[in-house]
């Protein structure tokens, strides 16, 4: 599990997972669409 900072305990809960999701899905996107170009290297997107 993760530890949440004093910062992101004070925030408001909306605030809070907007902050989650914009640290995590940018990076997930990536591996994602890099994974998928290593499967299919000739696939225009």
């Amino acid at each position: 599990m993760e530890q949440a900072t004093d910062a992101e305990k004070n925030m408001a809960v909306f605030e809070f997972l907007d902050f989650k999701r914009k640290n995590k899905i940018r990076p997930f996107v990536d591996k994602l669409i890099e994974r998928h170009m290593a499967m299919k290297p000739t696939m225009k997107l």
